[in-house]
């Protein structure tokens, strides 16, 4: 099921302190392994410091979810993709929500409330193994 979200919705979800998007995160990740299963899903992966990110909040719960470049035809993605990086983008999430269950291609965004400067916060105080 998709939620419909407001700016306002948005506004509060990045104001929020890391501290708390994280659970938020993986409680998005939770929900997309629990429908689409470990082997039937994916992280969609760019190199970028933020999916590198993704990756390891995946990793952390679920290390055997493959990471996969250039997209696949039978996996369902979630991508490391944040609401404030494009207008299209921005009015998918205020539609969706973070996870696109009912698209034609579904897709996961459990970052998409997530700012670059939280991406580059996680990175210092979240890992010791990531580099960018």
């Amino acid at each position: 099921m998709n939620e419909a979200h407001t700016m306002d919705d948005l506004k509060y979800y990045q104001a929020l302190p890391l501290s708390l998007k994280i659970p938020m995160s993986r409680n998005r990740i939770r929900k997309w392994i629990d429908k689409y299963g470990i082997d039937g899903s994916c992280v969609a992966m760019t190199f970028s410091p933020e999916s590198l990110v993704l990756l390891h909040l995946v990793h952390k719960y679920y290390p055997s979810v493959r990471a996969v470049f250039g997209g696949s035809e039978e996996l369902k993605p979630m991508t490391a993709w944040m609401a404030s990086e494009d207008e299209a983008g921005l009015q998918d999430w205020l539609s969706y929500g973070c996870n696109h269950f009912d698209a034609d291609r579904p897709e996961g965004h459990p970052m998409s409330f997530w700012t670059k400067e939280n991406v580059l916060e996680y990175i210092r105080k979240e890992t010791a193994d990531i580099e960018i």
